[in-house]
């Protein structure tokens, strides 16, 4: 199982959609697939995949009593099942979902006020899902973290849970600088907490809009040169909200669209880094190519 976050202390950089789509995209390779939505917003839980958020309460089956200690039940009654897929080589995909709730609002909060270290919570609480689905011979092959933005306990969670990260950004005169922060502070997460480097698996330039391509571009190459591998490309694209407002990833609702070809390209990456592919799967791509490539699905 490999378990994947999505990071980023900005909001409006396409956290969600990236999850979302990714999740998408591997459902559609015959994957079992777990996202985990962390942020107390709950854009990925509500508006991306249309789900009710989990019930509140203090004896309620949900995150923010798990995470805390106070749910005691079966560890994978707390997700909910999203959708399943059929692949092209006979493989059924699940995509389940660990929706948040209101009451994680509350949990940064409380997690700080208590004496022990609680930056392994969400860790305990993916094994023992992971134990019991393997009971039954259903473990999950990709975890998928929408991370909050913020880089507070719940992304140390997160962090400290993942073999390694999605960097969305926006392609932003701001965000070099943001992009510089963001990697010395996960530096320093890691050190504090003792972990060995949590591998980067690349950036994806997100929501931004054609007008802009030349300072985009520019942008982009100060990316390259930091360096750090571009995965993949996502313009503002209508697809993507035409697909919210069903509650469908982008590779099942438009998979003929440039948005789900880069989605699938970011699924392959992270099955080469789960062992489920081979590396020559992910050679084989084209490179990334500039940031006009999407053009019939992007917003003016």
């Amino acid at each position: 199982m490999l378990t994947t976050a999505a990071i980023n202390q900005k909001g409006g950089v396409g956290k969600s959609a990236l999850v979302a789509g990714t999740a998408g995209a591997l459902l559609a390779r015959g994957r079992r697939v777990l996202a985990v939505d962390l942020d107390p917003q709950g854009h990925l839980t509500t508006e991306a995949l249309k789900l009710d958020e989990a019930k509140s309460g203090d004896k309620a089956a949900n995150m923010f009593n798990a995470l805390r200690g106070a749910y005691k039940g079966p560890p994978s009654k707390l997700t909910v099942r999203h959708s399943v897929h059929t692949a092209a080589d006979g493989t059924v995909g699940v995509l389940d979902v660990l929706p948040t709730t209101f009451d994680m609002f509350f949990l940064d909060r409380e997690l700080y006020a208590r004496t022990s270290r609680m930056e392994d919570r969400l860790t305990w609480l993916l094994q023992a899902i992971a134990e019991d689905l393997a009971s039954r011979d259903a473990a999950y092959d990709h975890v998928l973290i929408d991370c909050p933005p913020a880089l507070n306990i719940l992304t140390e969670n997160a962090l400290v849970a993942a073999d390694g990260v999605l960097l969305p950004v926006q392609p932003e005169r701001s965000s070099i600088r943001a992009l510089r922060l963001l990697l010395a502070q996960l530096r320093a997460i890691e050190e504090s907490n003792r972990l060995d480097q949590r591998t980067i698996f690349g950036l994806v330039p997100s929501v931004y809009r054609r007008p802009l391509a030349g300072i985009n571009i520019a942008m982009m190459k100060k990316f390259e040169a930091m360096p750090l591998d571009i995965l993949a490309l996502f313009p503002s694209a209508t697809v993507v909200q035409q697909a919210w407002a069903t509650g469908t990833p982008v590779p099942l609702f438009q998979p003929e669209s440039p948005s789900a070809w880069n989605y699938h390209r970011l699924a392959i990456r992270l099955d080469v880094a789960a062992g489920l592919s081979p590396a020559s799967e992910w050679d084989a791509l084209p490179p990334v190519s500039e940031l006009t490539k999407a053009t019939e699905d992007t917003t003016a």
